[in-house]
């Protein structure tokens, strides 16, 4: 029992761990055929992927036994727990812990580890298996090969360029195999579409709101709510937004002009109107007088003689001081104030001579910042009625 119980502990003890050779890193091989690449030196540990005929391999020590430890140019497949990795939007992860196991298949029992990764290491994720990530493993990491699956290739120096492009097809191999990483590149693509669709439409719209003229935003309105529910997040969404408030403000700002305008217009026609009427009123009192010549015994009677008619809004601002005036000849002669004030609260209600021609006699005064002069009238008489 005893001598058993040696033989056991010796075939563990070459099981974990193995005599070894001389380490030689400037050694490269490379597999003669089909080879399985395993989580260490014995053919009970996982295979964690195998190898295409033709692949280069960088040998970084050698076991008794025909075992070559070994680094693979780009990397090679195995697993690690999804728990123990942040991923992003570009198919990698980020190990977020220490000492985290990278193993041969996706599970933690009766699989020894490859080796371990620490916090921040970046991983390329080839796919998800449950709650296992299977990534290709970082620069350093090391599995085992036998050497019978090998043959000489040369050194690392001699074939540097050789292991450079291995490892950049082994790259580009993953991202075109990765179902993670085509998702990433296509987001990728269609991020840049989006982006270039942003920038054409910015620079339009600028131009158009420099010039709006006859411009319809309806479209790009249109263009620029796609573009910012097509981006969840990031700077395309935010400026699609901003272009959207541009647009909407400026629409704004344009009903609000077009309003003042339209308000302009309708003043300008009742103004229009307006002096259309005034300007129809003067003819008939020119034709009426005209009819009616002046008597001679009239002038002598008063100061003045004309027509007593209203003072328009706008001839000497928005509220007249004398709310009547004397009109001869379609003129006007003065702005007319009774005796005891102005407009109707003095000695003669002028209300009630509108329409009138009137023969009238008093004081007349300039007054300062008024086109017309003020006649305080003292004494009415109405010569005609309208």
């Amino acid at each position: 029992m005893g001598g058993t119980g040696l033989l056991v502990g010796w075939f563990v003890a070459v099981l974990w761990v193995g005599p070894t050779l001389a380490q030689d890193a400037d050694r490269v091989v490379k597999t003669t055929g089909r080879a399985e690449l395993r989580a260490g030196a014995n053919q009970n540990y996982k295979v964690t992927e195998t190898l295409e005929s033709g692949t280069l391999l960088v040998v970084t020590e050698e076991r008794l036994g025909g075992w070559l430890e070994i680094e693979v140019p780009g990397g090679f497949e195995c697993y690690v727990h999804s728990d123990y990795v942040q991923v992003g939007n570009d198919a990698q992860g980020e190990v977020l812990g220490d000492n985290v196991n990278l193993r041969a298949v996706a599970t933690s029992k009766n699989n020894y580890p490859i080796t371990r990764v620490q916090r921040g290491t970046r991983l390329r994720i080839i796919d998800r298996e449950s709650d296992w990530l299977k990534v290709l493993s970082p620069p350093g990491a090391r599995a085992w090969i036998e050497e019978a699956q090998v043959a000489e290739a040369g050194t690392r120096a001699g074939l540097a360029a050789s292991l450079q492009k291995a490892a950049a097809d082994r790259d580009r191999r993953w991202r075109e195999s990765s179902p993670l990483a085509r998702k990433a590149a296509a987001e990728r693509e269609a991020a840049t579409g989006r982006a270039d669709a942003l920038a054409q439409l910015q620079a339009a719209v600028s131009a158009a709101l420099a010039n709006p003229e006859g411009v319809d935003f309806s479209g790009w309105r249109q263009e620029a709510v796609a573009l910012r529910d097509g981006a969840s997040v990031g700077p395309v969404r935010e400026s699609a937004v901003q272009v959207l408030a541009d647009i909407q403000a400026f629409e704004s700002s344009r009903e609000r002009l077009e309003q003042e305008a339209r308000q302009q217009r309708e003043l300008k026609r009742e103004r229009d109107d307006l002096e259309r009427m005034i300007q129809e009123k003067r003819n008939e009192i020119e034709s009426i007088e005209e009819e009616e010549p002046e008597k001679p015994e009239r002038s002598s009677r008063f100061d003045a003689i004309g027509w007593v008619e209203a003072v328009p809004k706008g001839l000497v601002g928005p509220t007249p001081i004398y709310p009547f005036q004397l009109v001869r000849g379609g003129q006007t002669q003065y702005f007319l104030q009774s005796k005891s004030g102005h407009g109707q609260k003095g000695k003669f209600r002028l209300e009630d001579y509108r329409g009138r021609l009137v023969g009238i006699r008093g004081r007349i005064r300039n007054t300062g910042g008024i086109t017309y002069r003020v006649f305080h009238i003292e004494h009415l008489e109405v010569l005609a009625n309208d």
